[in-house]
């Protein structure tokens, strides 16, 4: 195989693509030609079809989202108007005030958030970031 000075793809299944050409090209006796292919035939299926479930789940959570948004609307309505029935009883106002909520976070309180997938971004800023301590624990000057 001659030594090529073409961009090599970053890509897992671009990669596998441009080996079986390669191979096809100049084949060797150590490479299955025809697994290669099925791996990338399985590959590439498999990636549409990540993508497409994650299309779903991200549509999916848009509208969750959304219909979350207006099930707490309709909470919140709900609870001024028990506050405003009870304004003159102590314990049912205590009891009340236990169903606000303590934190105000990024806006997003539900627990699905913990199952939403990384950007890209995301994941190459966390890659990114310097171990904070250094060597010993000490922070660098």
């Amino acid at each position: 195989m001659e030594a090529s000075r073409a961009r090599v793809p970053r890509a897992f299944e671009d990669q596998l693509s441009t080996l079986i050409e390669l191979e096809r090209a100049d084949p060797s006796r150590d490479v299955d030609l025809d697994a290669l292919e099925a791996d990338l035939a399985v590959q590439r299926e498999e990636r549409r079809l990540a993508l497409e479930l994650q299309a779903r789940a991200e549509s999916f959570y848009a509208e969750y989202r959304a219909h979350e948004h207006e099930r707490y609307a309709r909470f919140k309505r709900a609870l001024a108007a028990a506050r405003s029935a009870h304004r003159h009883d102590p314990d049912a106002l205590r009891a009340l005030a236990e169903l606000e909520r303590t934190q105000r976070g990024s806006g997003s309180s539900s627990v699905f958030t913990a199952y939403r997938r990384r950007s890209r971004s995301e994941e190459r800023a966390e890659r990114a970031e310097p171990l904070s301590g250094g060597v010993g624990g000490a922070k660098p000057p």
